[in-house]
């Protein structure tokens, strides 16, 4: 009845002072909490209550092991999350569980690669990334992460180094040459004096014997 009558605030209340209370009512309660937070998904309202509901529901799902659900009640508070280290962290913990409980290793390279492009400094998201690039063969897929988090940097040397890993996957995974040499190209172009870059567009002139374009260099 109170949800009923759209007194939203109260109705969290009753349902969660049920679900702590009450065993006899928990199953109704959390049902009734789920059905709130499924209107205003299906709605695609950034309703606050959706957080309120979340933190209410995830511990539930993370006892009973359903992963799929807490990914979901997770993913609900996520959206209310604006620090970018505070959503990484969250999306990190959402690729976790995607990768060694609900045994996806595709679907959780995409979180963290979410969760990189948000945080591109952080060396231990960029492994994880890299391995499950690695392990699930997702070579285009690479390319197009790392090309989202080169966007989102300022500092020319760790865009050159992200560039670099663009170039390494067309020339060596994509056996795209034009693409591999766009790529290393633009690595040296933001930092001409990178001997990392330098080094790249080298090798890669060597093994075409691309010789005039290794003379310029």
């Amino acid at each position: 009845l109170l949800e009923q009558l759209n007194e939203h605030d109260e109705a969290i209340e009753t349902w969660k002072a049920l679900l702590e209370e009450d065993d006899a009512s928990f199953e109704p309660a959390f049902e009734a909490l789920e059905r709130m937070a499924q209107d205003w998904r299906s709605l695609g309202v950034d309703e606050p209550r959706r957080q309120v509901i979340s933190e209410i529901l995830t511990p539930l799902y993370k006892a009973q092991d359903h992963w799929e659900a807490w990914v979901r009640a997770t993913e609900d508070g996520l959206d209310f999350i604006f620090d970018p280290e505070e959503r990484s962290e969250v999306l990190q913990e959402i690729a976790q569980c995607i990768e060694t409980e609900v045994l996806d290793p595709v679907r959780a390279l995409e979180y963290y690669a979410l969760a990189l492009q948000g945080q591109a400094e952080n060396e231990a998201v960029e492994a994880h990334v890299d391995r499950l690039i690695e392990s699930t063969e997702s070579w285009a897929r690479g390319v197009h992460i790392f090309e989202n988090v080169v966007g989102e940097i300022f500092d020319s040397e760790e865009a050159t180094r992200f560039w670099l890993k663009v170039g390494g996957l067309y020339e060596s995974k994509l056996m795209d040459d034009e693409r591999a040499h766009q790529a290393y190209d633009q690595a040296r172009t933001l930092t001409p004096d990178s001997i990392s870059a330098i080094k790249e567009l080298r090798q890669f002139y060597v093994a075409r014997d691309r010789h005039r374009e290794l003379v310029d260099l």
